[in-house]
């Protein structure tokens, strides 16, 4: 299904991992040390969907790895899982900080492991298809400053997250943003599945049956969301709406400590930090506006 990066020192902790992620198809290559890693990512810098890094290792923090991959434009977007014992909050948020997909604790929980490699793969993706299509698009929308769309479903969400990013100044930052958006307005919007439900639903396998037994649901099935963009020379701006009762979006703007280790659930976080210079939920949270500036208009 995917290639997976394991640096891991520990070799019962590095078997596990392994096994883990193997049984569900997975190919998994293992380092021991930075130094090694760091090697194995100039010769092989696109072989990977999905690193998977502890911290304290014999010649240092990956914490500075992850720094140096930022730097890396071939490996910069593979999304990163930190899997350790430095499980203080200053040094959650600090991997967090660096650009972490996701923080881990040990003892590892394969069913946990599993969900979070799956949702990082598919995250990642969604990232490269989207930039393989951006050459192709880019020219057209080019000479589109305004426009509105609706859409129904999941799968409809992610591919017009891939051409309503390319809109945007930063295309790359906003492809993220825009993706988990979208999922939620359809997900945890129009086809009310709650918090919990996902979680479950992640942990135990069964989260896409779940969408597809709500988008057959007859009353939830014709909701729609609707997506207005806006264009200008100063900065692009996306304002997204559901059908949905809203929720408390005030909880998921920081990162939580009680959510910290949930398979789910940093996509606004992400997208607050990572893709838009301004994120503002509106009423009860079912309007989002979010906002990229042109660097000059930042400045």
């Amino acid at each position: 299904m995917a290639n997976i990066f394991v640096l891991e020192d520990e070799e019962i902790m590095s078997d596990l991992i392994e096994n883990t992620l193997e049984a569900v198809g997975h190919q998994v290559v293992k380092c021991s040390t930075i130094q090694e890693a760091q090697e194995l990512f100039e010769k092989e810098p696109t072989n990977f969907d999905a690193l998977i890094l502890d911290r304290n290792l014999p010649d240092g923090d990956s914490i500075d790895l992850a720094k140096e991959l930022q730097d890396k434009s071939l490996l910069s977007k593979v999304p990163i899982i930190f899997n350790t014992n430095l499980s203080k909050p200053a040094q959650i948020l600090e991997g967090m900080a660096v650009g972490a997909f996701w923080y881990l604790t040990k003892p590892t929980t394969p069913t946990i492991l599993q969900a979070l490699v799956s949702n990082a793969v598919g995250t990642y993706q969604v990232y490269r298809a989207g930039m393989e299509k951006q050459k192709l698009l880019e020219g057209m929308l080019s000479y589109l400053n305004k426009s509105e769309f609706t859409f129904h479903t999941h799968s409809e969400a992610r591919q017009l997250a891939e051409s309503l990013s390319l809109m945007f100044p930063d295309a790359q930052r906003a492809l993220l943003g825009v993706t988990e958006l979208l999922l939620n307005a359809v997900e945890h919007g129009n086809l009310s599945i709650s918090y919990s439900e996902k979680t479950d639903g992640l942990v135990r396998g069964y989260f896409h049956q779940l969408v597809q037994e709500r988008q057959s649901d007859p009353a939830l099935k014709s909701r729609k969301v609707r997506v207005e963009i806006d264009k200008k020379p100063e900065r692009t701006q996306i304002q997204i709406q559901d059908e949905g009762s809203g929720f408390d979006w005030r909880e998921y703007l920081e990162i939580s400590p009680e959510r910290i280790f949930d398979p789910h659930g940093r996509g606004i976080v992400m997208s607050k930090a990572i893709s838009f210079d301004k994120l503002e939920f509106i009423g009860k949270g079912n309007i989002v506006i979010a906002t990229q500036e042109r660097p000059q208009a930042a400045e």
